[in-house]
């Protein structure tokens, strides 16, 4: 039989594989006593399967820009190192926007712009506490997604008016897995992180991407698709650690 696998899979052998190595680096080392550690990664986010399917026949990017901030914390305080580290993070992807149609007869610039946010609780795991060269991590994540589009006028070079706004809001949750890379100077105790993550959410009804416009009342009309929102995400950032 041929064997299939799919993004949680194939992070969950990653983070297996990193258990195992990680057993013979973490021996006679000198653990660090960090208290936390704060990180901001800018995120590249990837729709997979359903998601990338209904953006791809919308015509729709399915690649899209964001940022990440987040933080940890050691949940024994300064009383003993961890190899686990809780807190949250809170991310927004910005999903494109595009020129709307307008069936009044005055017309105006109205734009559709759609972007996601979300709220995470989050544990990482970093078997090795001291201070490598190469810091790997494996996080989970769970908690609040909101798939927003916007309709704005604009009223001039700096100023917007918002008309309509349709949210898509439910549970998201997921796991990653990346590496830090330790910097020197004046950054000797902050790292370079390179991420991989799956980011899975319910299924819902999200607006159809080009098929948003506005009546002759300048009333927001579109159409919905049933969508399930999984993507991976690509991350590139920095985490700071907090001793006592």
């Amino acid at each position: 039989m041929k064997k299939t696998f799919t993004m949680p899979k194939i992070l969950l052998q990653l983070a297996f594989n990193l258990l195992i190595i990680s057993g013979v680096f973490a021996q006679n080392r000198r653990y660090l006593e960090d208290v936390g550690s704060l990180y901001a990664s800018i995120q590249i986010g990837n729709a997979i399967g359903n998601y990338a399917s209904v953006l791809k026949s919308d015509k729709a990017p399915r690649t899209s820009g964001g940022v990440v901030v987040g933080y940890l914390a050691n949940p024994y305080g300064n009383k003993r190192p961890s190899t686990v580290f809780v807190g949250g993070e809170l991310g927004i992807q910005f999903d494109g926007n595009e020129n709307l149609n307008v069936l009044a007869t005055n017309g105006g610039d109205f734009k559709a712009n759609y972007y996601q946010y979300w709220l995470n609780g989050v544990a990482r795991y970093r078997p090795i506490l001291s201070s490598t060269k190469f810091n790997p991590f494996f996080d989970v994540f769970t908690g609040y997604r909101s798939i927003v589009m916007a309709v704005n006028e604009q009223l001039g070079d700096e100023e917007t008016e918002r008309l309509y706004t349709k949210r898509k809001g439910g549970l998201n949750y997921g796991l990653g897995i990346g590496t830090g890379i330790k910097l020197s100077g004046s950054l000797k105790n902050a790292y370079l992180d390179v991420a991989i993550y799956y980011q899975q959410s319910d299924t819902g009804r999200l607006v159809r991407r080009n098929s948003v416009f506005l009546d002759s009342k300048y009333d927001t009309q579109f159409k919905t698709v049933l969508v399930k929102p999984n993507q991976f995400n690509i991350r590139v950032g920095l985490t700071g650690f907090l001793s006592k």
